[in-house]
């Protein structure tokens, strides 16, 4: 059974799984200040959005997988896994092509922090990692 409180494993996982957002969200202010202060206001616009665009496609990847969580079969499991990674691919791109194509926003401060924000989960596999955002859940 699934809670809140990440007594299960499902919670535990969602419960990392939020502090590397909450990450990546610190990453995205860090950068779009830094580029906005020592650059144009576009830029520090432009890598919000480029950080922002992580962050909404991981909570919806997050929420997506982990409501399904609850089935039983493995191959179920999986199987939503993959949907939910495939939406989320989906929804970057589509994010992407709206940030750098209709609101043309500058592409190097969106792309930096862009990788900045998706690095936060290579960074997540270090064990380092989670001692400095207070260990795992």
């Amino acid at each position: 059974m699934i809670n809140r409180s990440g007594d299960s494993p499902g919670g535990r996982a969602r419960a990392q799984a939020r502090k590397v957002v909450w990450v990546q969200l610190i990453v995205t202010a860090m950068t779009s200040l830094g580029f906005g202060i020592f650059s144009e206001p576009i830029a520090g616009v432009s890598a919000l959005a480029g950080g922002l665009i992580n962050v909404v496609a991981n909570l919806y990847f997050i929420r997506s997988w982990f409501t399904g969580y609850r089935v039983e079969s493995p191959t179920q499991r999986a199987l939503g896994f993959y949907v939910a990674e495939v939406a989320k691919l989906f929804i970057t791109l589509a994010l992407l092509v709206l940030a750098i194509g209709m609101f043309k926003l500058s592409f190097v401060p969106l792309f930096v922090t862009f990788v900045a924000t998706l690095s936060v989960f290579w960074l997540a596999l270090s064990p380092r990692f989670w001692n400095l955002v207070g260990g795992r859940s």
